[in-house]
């Protein structure tokens, strides 16, 4: 098992937690995280696929105008963004992965 990450709260557990069901619950839960983990793996390709894809980018030349300095700006801003909700979705799928561990267990 992967450690912990960093900053993981008591929040990411609400991705763990199985709604109710008419199936037994070890079998409910096991369905439901199958489907969480499922979906945070494609959601995590597509961000660690953007994230490979602006490595390529050329940083620009330092900003002289003030319309450099903004697009300088935003391009820190998304890349800060990008690398934030990647944290958070490794996180998730941490906490999910860890509970239907134990659970199989």
């Amino acid at each position: 098992m992967a450690a912990s990450p960093v900053g993981l709260t008591t929040s990411h557990l609400s991705y763990a937690v199985v709604p109710d069901s008419q199936q037994p619950a070890v079998v409910s839960a096991t369905v439901h995280f199958e489907a969480v983990i499922s979906s945070l793996d494609v959601v995590l390709t597509v961000a660690e696929a953007w994230k490979g894809k602006l490595g390529i980018l050329v940083d620009p030349p330092e900003p002289a105008t003030l319309q450099e300095l903004v697009q300088a700006g935003r391009r820190r801003l998304r890349d800060d963004r990008l690398r934030a909700d990647t944290e958070e979705l490794h996180a998730r799928h941490y906490a999910v992965s860890t509970v239907k561990a134990g659970l199989s267990s």
